[in-house]
């Protein structure tokens, strides 16, 4: 096999090292494309959600009187238009802002549904009690009820058919004793 010229070698190199330069400039150029085009894609769907989710009336459209009452108030001068690029970067404050207040709204709605949540889950096991302590008042209620029931049966029954009951005397007092308090007493 033949060796290459040590000029075709040095050609080589010196082709070799511009082509590798412009690779590295194509890939920096194809970075900076693929970022311009997903800040296009990001405000394209901001501008889109924009759109779809929310809604923009002029401060004329709602306050004003119709023009035909006041025609001279919609003869004013507009304002000088500004560039496109300060609109823009207006456009993307306003889409910042919005999205910070839907974040903070939607926070705000996470939140009230935790505590609502919460007091649910209060209220049900405050139910659940009450019911209990309803079922225990209606079984006393019943136990009751019968004890009065037993209690009138008792009063109903003739002397005769009740037990007798002895008096119990306390075991302090005896016969003999309790003549004898009645005779000093007297």
């Amino acid at each position: 096999m033949m060796m290459p010229d040590v000029h075709r070698c040095a050609m080589l190199t010196g082709e070799n090292e511009k082509l590798t330069m412009k690779v590295k400039k194509l890939k920096r150029k194809i970075c900076s494309i693929e970022q311009e085009l997903s800040t296009a894609k990001d405000k394209a769907r901001v501008q889109e959600m924009l759109k779809q989710y929310v809604t923009t009336r002029d401060s004329q459209m709602q306050t004003d009187p119709p023009k035909t009452l006041f025609s001279g108030i919609y003869n004013r001068k507009k304002p000088a238009e500004t560039t496109s690029s300060t609109q823009a970067m207006d456009s993307i404050d306003k889409s910042n802002k919005l999205l910070s207040m839907h974040n903070n709204l939607m926070k705000r709605y996470e939140k009230e549904l935790k505590t609502n949540m919460q007091h649910v889950e209060a209220i049900s096991t405050l139910n659940i009690t009450v019911s209990q302590l309803e079922n225990k008042l209606k079984e006393s209620e019943d136990k009751v009820k019968g004890l009065e029931r037993e209690k009138t049966k008792r009063s109903r029954q003739s002397p005769y058919d009740r037990p007798h009951r002895r008096r119990s005397r306390s075991p302090n007092t005896s016969p003999g004793k309790s003549l004898i308090t009645k005779h000093i007493t007297w």
